[in-house]
């Protein structure tokens, strides 16, 4: 604390501010030739003052063997020589990063909006299309069981197969996860009996 207050405070506030740390110190149970001798120490460090560079300063491009020439002139003739890179053709004509077109970036932040306007934020560190490619195949999956568990026949391509058209639909379950269970009727049961015959 005493640190910070040597360092941040101006010389008029600074005299206020130790007695407010001593006081603090001493009601928290510090002993007080403890806190004295501490904050008596930090206050006689005597401090060094840098000396601000004297004389002009040059900026320079560096050339091999001409930089250390002007850097010893400069210590002779009292200026300080600082270097920079200089711009050349190759920095603005050259660039060695490739870049890798947004839809074949690994590691994508998703959002993919379902018509009934339920919404599915996800993370992957695949390629888009190819995370949207594993959505399809899950719901592909998800269709194929659910045709299979009533008992129809599959009308149409899936999602992802080229044949598909665009202005066909499909039946959806309304709410979240697999639907429940249909239970069998009377006339399921006679179907399924009767299959069974028939084999």
């Amino acid at each position: 604390m005493v640190d910070r207050a040597l360092s941040i405070c101006d010389a008029e506030f600074l005299d206020g501010e130790l007695r407010y740390i001593k006081r603090t110190l001493y009601s928290n149970g510090y002993p007080n030739n403890l806190v004295s001798s501490v904050i008596r120490r930090m206050t006689n460090i005597p401090t060094i003052a840098r000396q601000k560079e004297q004389g002009p300063v040059m900026v320079l491009p560096y050339y091999t063997g001409i930089g250390e020439l002007f850097k010893r002139l400069g210590k002779t003739l009292g200026f300080t020589v600082y270097f920079k890179t200089s711009c050349s053709l190759c920095t603005f004509l050259r660039n060695d990063k490739m870049k890798v077109p947004p839809d074949e970036r690994p590691g994508v932040v998703y959002k993919i909006t379902c018509g009934c306007n339920a919404s599915y934020i996800g993370e992957t560190g695949n390629t888009l299309l190819r995370r949207f490619n594993q959505h399809v195949d899950a719901l592909n999956r998800y269709k194929r069981a659910l045709i299979k568990l009533n008992g129809q026949q599959q009308t149409g391509p899936d999602l992802n197969d080229p044949q598909r058209d665009e202005g066909t639909t499909t039946t959806r379950h309304k709410g979240r996860g697999r639907p429940p269970k249909k239970k069998q009727t009377y006339e399921d049961r006679e179907i399924q009996q009767r299959q069974w015959q028939t084999r």
